[in-house]
Parts: C-alpha cells; structure tokens; sequence
C-alpha cells in the first residue's frame, strides 16, 4: 500500500477506486489533487455519476484541517483554526485568508503567512477586492440591472454567501455555464435535526421553486402542499410540492420546494438578494429589505 499514490489510498477509503487509473490518468495523484477537487475537475475526467460525485465532494469537504496543515507543513498552526471553528476543508472555503484572518490565526512569520495565503488560494473564498474605476480606453461588462455592485469594499454589505461558475450535469445541451452556490440549508422539521446542507446548489433564474435531491427529502419531513405539473428539460410530469425555509448565510426564507435530482434555487430566492457577480465567481449580499 505504501508504493501507492496519495489518490488511489483516500479512493479505496471512501468505496471509489473504479476511478483512480482515470483520476490517476489525468494527473491526478497527489494528496494535493485531493484537497483541491472540485465540480470542474469531475466534469473534466467525465466523472457523471450523481452519487459517486456527491461521495467524492463530501469526502473532501470533510477532510480535517489538519491533514490540510500537515501538508503544507503548517501543523503548528492547528489549534488556532480549531478555535475558529475551522476543523474541515468545508469550513476552511467559507473563509477568506486575508491579513486580518492570519492575525487571528496568529500566523506571524512571513513565510508562513506566504505559503498560507498560495495554500488557502485553491480552497478559500477569494479575499475581497476593491473595485477599481476602468481607464479611458478599457472596456467594462455590462452588468444585468438587478445585480447591485457595490462602489468598493468600504461600502459593501456584508457577504452571506459565495457562488462560482460551472456546467451543469443535468443540462448538458447548453454549452454555458451555470452559477452555483453552496452555502445553502433548508431547515428540517423533524426535532432535533440540524438544517440540511444543498451542496452543488445551482442558481436557476428560470424556476420559481427550491429544487432539492430525492433522498434528502425523508430528513425534513417538510409540510406537503400539493402534486403540480412540472415542466422539466425534457418532460413533464406530476411531482409534489413542498413548503420548507432556505437558510442563506444569516437569512432565513420561507420557499417552495421540489423533489429533483439536483439541488438548486430559483428566481424568487434569486430576486430576495443583492448579487456581485462577475467571469470569477458570484456574491450573494443582503438586500437591506
């Protein structure tokens, strides 16, 4: 076991070593590919399967922090995530490595603080930036007129969520892409349970209801409205329809909500938001409403 690559050991641990000579093929071998693997890289080796993908993207959300710090030779800084509550990679994307994070991670030496800010790049949400005012002669995007930029940083809101952009599996007719979004939950009506997580939540401006995974569906025992006729990519047909509540960030909405085999959000969670969206990724702010 010990000739073997980095990939092909976590694969064998998590039920997936179908894919290692295809992952391995791809140059996927290290324990770094590991950490990094994402929607793209999946789409890339051709990785289709809804539930080997979902297995894959859990095992490294859920991968531990210090795994993460052992690699990059930074295990001395340890304790100091755990105390910000950063224990898995999952934890660690949803923060920004921006000068006032390694303070509080009491990353002093330069080095470190170098190697930790290239290291937390391929994970971390990106550390925002000030917006900068075009020159005469450069051209700016047009930017939809729902979608609120702020001036600069000084005068954004707070974010409560990140998106990015990738293809979707399940529309695999159109060529662009789409903007997803992980940080979202629907809080589970049964005692106890914590809200769900919709991990690979896809923003889809042309639906009007939450869409969420069949098999989480028992896990929130949500209040039953009633069968409608759904318009899908390639049919119609007779589903039910749920009412549950979104929580994005710190907001919480009460949505309609839809067995699929994807997870996404429609134009009416969509339209709740103030949105910063551009070619590298996606903002979700509060509205102030």
């Amino acid at each position: 076991m010990a000739s073997e690559s980095p990939m092909k050991i976590w694969l064998i641990k998590i039920g997936l070593m179908k894919y290692s000579a295809l992952l391995s093929g791809q140059g996927y071998t290290d324990e770094m590919d590991i950490f990094m693997l994402n929607e793209r890289d999946l789409n890339s080796v051709h990785i289709m399967d809804t539930r080997d993908r979902d297995t894959i993207l859990n095992a490294v959300s859920q991968i531990g922090i210090s795994s993460w710090l052992k690699y990059y030779k930074l295990q001395e800084y340890e304790q100091h995530f755990k105390r910000l509550g950063i224990n898995t990679l999952a934890e660690l994307k949803k923060r920004a490595m921006c000068d006032d994070m390694m303070d509080e991670l009491e990353v002093m030496v330069p080095g470190h603080r170098k190697r930790l800010v290239v290291a937390a790049s391929h994970i971390c949400q990106p550390v925002p930036q000030e917006v900068v005012q075009p020159g005469p002669h450069e051209v700016v995007q047009p930017v939809p007129q729902e979608i609120d930029q702020p001036a600069s940083t000084s005068q954004a809101r707070q974010p409560l969520a990140y998106g990015y952009w990738a293809k979707s599996n399940e529309m695999q007719t159109f060529e662009t892409d789409f903007l997803w979004v992980d940080e979202c939950k629907i809080k589970s009506n049964i005692c106890g349970h914590d809200p769900i997580e919709l991990l690979n939540c896809m923003v889809d401006t042309g639906s009007e209801v939450v869409t969420i995974k069949k098999d989480i569906l028992p896990e929130l025992n949500l209040q039953f409205l009633q069968n409608i006729n759904s318009k899908g990519i390639h049919k119609v047909e007779e589903k039910p329809l749920y009412r549950g509540v979104l929580v994005l960030g710190s907001k919480e909405i009460e949505v309609d909500v839809m067995p699929d085999s994807y997870n996404s959000v429609g134009c009416n969670v969509f339209q709740k938001f103030s949105h910063v969206i551009d070619g590298r990724g996606h903002i979700w702010l509060d509205s102030g409403s």
